[in-house]
């Protein structure tokens, strides 16, 4: 053992898993088994509330057979497993929550269902020098209202129904080529995998769109966000399906020379995957409570509406096709009696990527210091492989081609506005009117629109009053009342205007928008105001690029990501039973791809220039998907393991890691395709676009330049020191999503007397990293994509560095308690009692990222599954 992947294992850049799988002998053998859980034997670890366990009723049923069909020659084993589970999530309105939005949801929070039908068969022939096999793997899952756990803010109408099959073929033949003396040992294999699936909403009566409610108390709060917090309602997607098929095939062979135990091989790998992304309807309500309450979701309050499709049902298509061939050579070379040197070579392509240099050494070395001590150390490049996450949404790539659509609706007209998001978007350079939140034109007496970012404290622009539209009527007609709610369907009996005059009257209203900030907005776009599908007052043009534009490109440096992979580690023996390990590895983690805007000017970070692109690339933003990212991983293992003996095991494992990265999402396409859509693949990416020598650059409002250092703009965005290389994504840099510090494991079995049996497994580790999000703040590189991170740069805003902050201490213990009964000679019977979370542990499963809303930031707002038991009885013959 080397402590290394050899060079035989690749396209995969983490670990790496070999499943050996039973087979039949030559007795024929089989078993029963049943295992039931029931909230009977739950507990509610949520705490503070009076509800009980959640209702669980779940039956895992499962048989197995194998024997020899023709003794000596031929074997079969086959097996068969069905799962049957309802299951009440544990999720608990939110108290605060609006009664009417609880009320219309209720009747959605039902039970998640779960029916899974997992078979397999597997034949084993010996036929001369051959060792042949065929296997069938055969899975039909259907789950109906899931919601992840992580989705704390969902509301039930959100959930989605998931349905998958999965069919493995898979032939593979190990043997021999000469003689005894000078033999070839040859492994041959071929597999075929086709897996559909289709992801569909559970609840697509609630209503198509997915509404972001940001719920204020107030309409002068000051807030971006909702200062009581966030709910997100409505499922936001159509049904959408996806038939994935690989066909891999593959051959290695080799041959011990003397020392040298020499292998070659080649693997290839047809991957082909048809299917059709969704239409995405998303939207943000910004409304007060009261308002929502009389007006309903549609009419309460600003809606940030998204739209996403493509041009014609074509561009919705996804199409992947991609083949890969892998060729390795490599030797374990037994230098002498107690030392073994591993040195090979691997060579990785995929089709659809451009590079086609991807080799990948490998070396590794044990040595057998003393009779029970073991060194051994490694070396190894890993490269990543065609996957079809985000490549299912870059046409580059045979990816659908979606396009989007920003609309700000005004359902009242400027009546209803608790945000301070009008006034925001101007700041970026968005010909966003600025509206009140609660002024009359009266009231406001002519000032100009505050700035919510000082300095300065005035943008400069226009600012409406919520009544300044009410006004806009034909001549002789009464003004629209106050806070109406004013659409196609009644503008006419409102205003006297039909609904196109209407917009022409309403353009017009607003044709002094610049105020004295001629500079920034020299005109008022022409047709400025339309009706949204809501059939609502909205502008386009007030917003347009304040979404990354899509679809996302392939980058022309775009690079396949791969690890640089080290392990030096020592293992003791002690005694005939017991080992310790002591490990250590290391990894650098190289091009980790995500999505950037590349022709964004740094320029446009500061005020005044926000969404300023490079002269010459044309007139939209570039999101490129590229090699954008990197991290490192430092990861020390100290292990215990006690063999049975004396009636007992035990193991134990302690890890302490060290995982930085630059990647704002670890998964990039994580709920995107059935929640907000593709679009937001931008927002996922970096935070800062800009990679390039640092220009010198002059803040407008304050004066201030890079020349001699960096500093923070006015409107809150990095600005580095003039002349310095700057990499945007550093500033995204921090502790990674799935990093855990302290992980402690450790399991066991003990043998007491009657044949009975206990066994357990306790975890203990450190709690995820999270970042602590502003209720509003900066752009960053001023591409109009607010990404919910504060900014911490140039030794300000410590507290807001991305993952800095640590949820509470995860601590489990799982137990299981079997007694045997031996029933006849060849006949066996064992019942189980099993706890998961013993101990009942209140574990955190989401967090509140948000500050200056409620509940307070860094509020547990899921929790993980309390204690839940099972019972089981296993015949084996």
């Amino acid at each position: 053992m080397t402590g290394g992947y050899k060079a035989e294992f690749g396209h995969a850049s983490g670990g790496v898993i070999n499943v050996v799988t039973r087979g039949g002998t030559n007795d024929w053998h089989g078993g029963l088994s049943a295992f039931y859980r029931s909230s009977a034997f739950d507990s509610n670890d949520v705490p503070n509330t009076s509800k009980g366990a959640p209702f669980l009723n779940r039956w895992d049923p499962t048989a197995y057979f194998g024997g020899p069909i023709w003794k000596d020659k031929v074997f079969f084993f086959g097996s068969a497993e069905r799962i049957l589970e309802s299951r009440d999530l544990n999720f608990v309105f939110d108290p605060t929550l609006p009664k009417a939005l609880t009320d219309f949801e209720a009747p959605f929070n039902k039970h998640s269902l779960t029916h899974d039908t997992r078979t397999r068969a597997k034949l084993d022939e010996n036929i001369n020098a051959h060792r042949v096999t065929e296997q069938v793997n055969y899975t039909n899952t259907h789950v109906t209202d899931f919601l992840p756990l992580l989705a704390s803010i969902n509301l039930p109408d959100t959930r989605q129904n998931f349905d998958s099959r999965t069919l493995m073929v898979g032939l593979s033949d190990l043997w021999t080529i000469g003689s005894s003396a000078n033999t070839w040992i040859v492994n041959s294999y071929f597999q075929y995998r086709a897996n559909p699936s289709r992801t569909s909403p559970a609840h697509p009566e609630s209503g198509i769109p997915n509404n972001l409610f940001n719920r204020f108390d107030t309409y002068d709060s000051g807030d971006l966000f909702g200062n009581l917090g966030q709910v997100s309602f409505g499922p936001g997607y159509n049904s959408f399906v996806f038939y994935q098929k690989y066909i891999s095939v593959g051959s290695n062979i080799g041959r011990q020379f003397g020392p040298h135990n020499l292998k070659f091989g080649w693997d290839y790998q047809n991957t082909k995957v048809d299917g059709a992304e969704p239409n995405n309807f998303f939207t943000q309500l910004f409304a007060t409570e009261a308002d929502f309450t009389q007006f309903g979701p549609i009419d309460s309050g600003l809606n940030l509406i998204t739209l996403q499709a493509g041009p014609t049902p074509q561009d919705n298509q996804v199409h992947l096709r991609n083949n890969y061939n892998g060729l390795f050579a490599q030797d374990d070379w037994k230098i002498a009696r107690k030392f073994t040197l591993n040195l090979g070579l691997r060579w990785d392509y995929d089709t659809r990527f451009p590079n086609k240099t991807d080799f990948s050494p490998r070396a590794g070395v044990a040595w057998n210091v003393a009779q029970k001590t073991v060194i051994s150390a490694s070396f190894g490049v890993f490269y990543d492989q065609f996957r079809a996450g985000v490549a299912r949404d870059v046409p580059g790539f045979g990816g659908a081609n979606i396009q989007r659509e920003r609309l700000l609706s005004f359902p009242r007209l400027f009546y209803g506005n608790p945000t301070i998001l009008t006034a925001y978007f101007q700041t970026l350079g968005r010909p966003t009117v600025c509206v009140a939140h609660s002024q009359t034109d009266a009231q406001i007496g002519g000032a100009p629109c505050p700035n919510p970012f000082p300095p300065p404290t005035t943008i400069g622009t226009t600012y409406y009053g919520i009544d300044h539209l009410n006004s806009v009527v034909a001549p002789g007609h009464a003004p629209i009342p106050a806070n109406s709610v004013v659409n196609m369907g009644n503008v006419q009996q409102l205003t006297g205007y039909t609904p196109n005059q209407f917009l022409q009257a309403a353009d017009a209203a607003i044709a002094n928008f610049a105020g004295t900030d001629t500079l920034d907005f020299p005109t008022v776009p022409a047709n400025y105001w339309t009706w949204d599908p809501f059939g609502n007052l909205t502008t386009i043009v007030g917003i347009n690029g304040t979404a990354g534009l899509v679809p996302i490109t392939v980058d022309p440096n775009f690079k396949v990501p791969y690890t640089r992979n080290f392990h030096a580690g020592v293992q003791q023996g002690i005694g005939s039973d017991m080992v310790f390990t002591l490990d250590y590895y290391h990894k650098d983690i190289v091009n980790v791809l995500t999505v950037r805007a590349t022709n964004l000017a740094f320029e446009a970070r500061m005020p005044g220039h926000a969404n300023e692109l490079v002269a010459g690339t044309g007139p939209k933003k570039i999101e490129s998907f590229g090699p954008w990212g990197a991290g490192t991983y430092d990861g020390f293992t100290i292990g215990f393991q006690k063999r049975m003996s004396r009636r007992f095991t035990v193991q134990a494992n302690y890890t302490f890691t060290h995982a930085i990265d630059d990647v704002l999402n670890s998964n990039l396409t994580s709920e995107i395709q059935s929640g907000s859509g593709v679009n937001f693949l931008a927002l996922a990416g970096l935070s800062d676009s800009f990679v390039g020598r640092v220009p010198l650059v002059t803040d407008v409002n304050t004066g201030q330049t890079n020349a001699n250092g960096p500093f923070i703009s006015s409107n809150n965005n990095p600005v580095p020191k003039a002349g310095t290389f700057y990499n945007g994504a550093t500033i995204d840099k921090g502790p990674s999503d799935l990093s855990l510090n302290h992980t402690f494991l450790a399991h066991g079995i003990v043998q007491l007397p009657w044949t009975v049996e206990i066994s357990s497994i306790f975890r203990a580790q450190s709690g995820f990293h999270y970042t602590r999000g502003p209720n509003g703040g900066p752009d960053f590189d001023g591409d109009g994509l607010f990404n919910g991170e504060g900014l911490s740069f140039a030794g300000q805003g410590a507290q807001y560095a991305r993952n800095i902050n640590t949820a509470p201490t995860f601590v489990n213990i799982d137990m299981r308690v079997a007694k045997r009964f031996n029933i006849r000679e060849h006949v066996k019977a064992q019942v189980l009692f099993e706890f998961f979370n013993l101990f009942n542990k209140g574990n955190t499963a989401a967090l509140q990222g948000l500050e200056g809303t409620s509940p307070a930031f860094g509020s547990t707002v899921q929790y993980l599954p309390g204690r839940e038991g099972q019972i089981g009885l296993r015949i084996e013959f």
